[in-house]
């Protein structure tokens, strides 16, 4: 089909709480496919909040995540909404697929919009950073899209494997019954987060195999993160400028 809308880019992290919620919904059907991130899945530019579908049922219960740009925890919520109202409309015509969004939503349906749409996750060619970069520290952290507060976790998480080891019983002030990765606990509106998800420099292990320290933040506004060996590579390139 030609003629598709660009689909909105916003994106973003599950936390802990969000994991424990869509994990215990009976009868999943997308359970094997959770990502530890969502983009919204309405028009680019639509009004209101963002939604992006997070889990089904098999009785078509659909849970959605809705937040805002300027998201925090009051903002922010799973919520089980109904299918869009056209479904019954369309379901019998070969020509318009239904509307997989929830009723009353903003701006075109589903099928008007290309869902197809990479922008969020293509990465711009090594090199081609950010024109505001203008230090080779920038420009590398622009390349490989980081924040400088994700490049800092990393190097957190980079510190605890020298020490502790990639997989360890031994982590910071905790110590595990088996082997388990490296974590720190990030919270989910972290700039960059989700693009370095994305990029594969971090993960979100679940089940989470222990629970580093909480400090300021709560399961519900946070996730913990382990090094993938994408970011020990991205800390390599990183290193000398850390030394300097």
């Amino acid at each position: 089909m030609t003629g598709l809308l660009r689909r909105c880019t916003a994106l973003a992290v599950l936390s802990e709480l969000d994991w424990e919620v869509l994990r215990a919904v009976p009868q999943p059907v997308l359970i094997k496919d959770l990502y530890p991130w969502l983009r919204c899945e309405l028009s680019h530019r639509h009004r209101g909040q963002h939604h992006a579908l997070a889990q089904s049922d098999a009785k078509r219960r659909d849970w959605w995540l809705r937040w805002t740009d300027d998201a925090t925890i009051r903002d922010r919520d799973l919520a089980i909404l109904l299918p869009c109202a056209t479904d019954a409309a369309v379901e019998a015509s070969a020509e318009t697929d239904p509307c997989l969004l929830f009723v009353a939503h903003a701006g075109p349906h589903s099928f008007q919009i290309d869902r197809h749409d990479l922008r969020p996750y293509t990465k711009p060619p090594r090199g081609g950073g950010e024109s505001g970069a203008t230090t080779p520290l920038a420009r590398l952290l622009a390349a490989h899209r980081l924040t400088r507060p994700m490049a800092d976790f990393l190097r957190e998480l980079g510190t605890l494997e020298q020490v502790c080891g990639t997989r360890s019983k031994v982590h910071r002030g905790l110590t595990t019954a088996t082997l388990a990765p490296q974590l720190i606990r990030v919270d989910v509106h972290t700039p960059g987060l989700a693009t370095s998800l994305i990029d594969d420099m971090v993960r979100v292990p679940v089940p989470v195999p222990y629970a580093p320290p909480l400090g300021p933040l709560t399961p519900d506004t946070s996730v913990p993160i382990a090094l993938t060996s994408v970011g020990r590579g991205v800390l390599a390139e990183l290193a000398p400028f850390w030394r300097s």
